[in-house]
């Protein structure tokens, strides 16, 4: 067996190419049920009725990735992960091509793969969770139908760095804005609360759209906005929510200069990732009222989370377009993203399960529109992470 660290490894996109060759299909349960005393049909008519079983590919431990054997016509198997580490697999050939992918293998798990593949040689590609990625043998497909399985260089560790560096740099750049909204939201708690209120909108939307990165900030927490929307939007005075706003505007002041004095950048395994989780987070805490402090400003969250998802999409953008992705779809969807909060912010100020339920169900389907077609960049450029 060849093993090789991958840590920050080359990762794949054959989704992104042909969705339709991506093997993610969860197995049938299995055991399997005895007839009944009073069942009379002859044993023997089970038997000959059977589907012969596939073969399985058995993943014990991190240290070897199983040999298929000799591949006749369609491939078609089953992987049981037990080794401990949640499992991605996919094949490759000694060109430096990769073509199928199985993401996502639990441990313990069975799962069925019938990746598609034309005649020549491969080897499978094991790829553990924070772990080490190991090759198996060669095994050979023949009789294949298939004339142009979907194929492409996979995107190299140094590649995700470089635009994860290009991305930093850009984002330092747009910090002091961030220390500008933070500071004029200490200044409005000294006036009406409309006025405070209009200025903590406005640094929630410049805040989230740091939404890619900013937990992984050096420097003290930027939690503290919580505290000051629930005083802004309670019965106690406006002057009440100045403290919290003066201890945020300091984790502000802080946060910049540490990135100022540091080399900060999202890791490269953890870009693509990034790219595609800033819009799930979204789907999964704010549409269900989880980041709402009182505000009710899912709209204002959304604006600067197309933003964030936006502009960490830019960086990467011409590496994944090179491997065959068309983002056109994806900034359409963004921008479509856009207009609905924009719109909705004009008509709602309640929370968003109070909306209509046509709304409700318009931003839902536009988020997980744009959910489905960011997929493929976190394909493309990280082994997914499966905690």
């Amino acid at each position: 067996m060849k093993t090789f660290h991958i840590a920050t490894a080359a990762v794949l996109a054959i989704a992104a190419i042909a969705p339709t060759a991506v093997a993610q299909s969860s197995l049938s349960s299995l055991g399997s049920s005895s007839s009944s005393s009073r069942d009379s049909r002859p044993a023997a008519s089970t038997s000959t009725s059977a589907k012969p079983k596939e073969p399985q590919l058995n993943v014990r431990d991190v240290y070897s990735c199983p040999t298929p054997e000799k591949v006749q016509g369609q491939a078609s198997w089953k992987v049981y992960n037990t080794s401990g580490l949640a499992l991605t697999v996919y094949v490759a050939d000694d060109a430096g091509n990769a073509y199928q992918v199985l993401e996502r293998v639990g441990t313990p798990a069975k799962r069925a793969w019938a990746p598609k593949l034309q005649d020549g040689t491969y080897h499978l590609t094991c790829v553990f969770h924070n772990d080490s990625a190991v090759k198996s043998d060669d095994f050979a497909v023949t009789g294949s139908t298939i004339t142009d399985a979907p194929k492409m260089v996979p995107i190299t560790d140094r590649e995700v760095a470089a635009v994860a560096i290009q991305q930093a740099a850009r984002q330092k750049k747009r910090v002091p804005e961030l220390q500008k909204k933070a500071h004029a939201l200490v200044e409005a708690t000294s006036k009406d609360r409309r006025a405070a209120q209009a200025a903590y909108l406005d640094y929630l939307e410049t805040y989230r759209s740091f939404d890619d990165s900013s937990e992984m900030w050096p420097g003290p927490g930027l939690e503290g906005y919580m505290d000051v929307e629930k005083l802004l939007w309670s019965k106690r005075p406006v002057k009440d929510a100045a403290k919290p706003a003066r201890a945020l505007a300091d984790a502000v002041d802080k946060t910049a200069r540490a990135l100022d004095t540091s080399h900060f950048a999202i890791p490269a395994p953890d870009y693509g990732l990034r790219t595609h989780e800033v819009m799930e987070e979204f789907e999964r805490f704010d549409m269900r009222g989880e980041r709402d402090f009182g505000a009710h400003a899912l709209p204002t969250a959304l604006r600067g989370d197309v933003i964030s998802t936006r502009l960490t999409l830019d960086a990467v953008r011409s590496l994944v377009e090179g491997r065959g992705l068309d983002t056109s779809p994806i900034y359409e969807q963004l921008d479509e993203l856009d207009k609905l909060a924009t719109k909705f912010d004009e008509k709602y100020d309640t929370a968003f399960n109070k909306w209509s339920q046509k709304d409700r169900m318009r931003v839902q389907s536009a988020v997980a529109r744009a959910n489905e077609l960011l997929a493929p960049v976190a394909t493309m450029t990280v082994v997914r992470r499966m905690d």
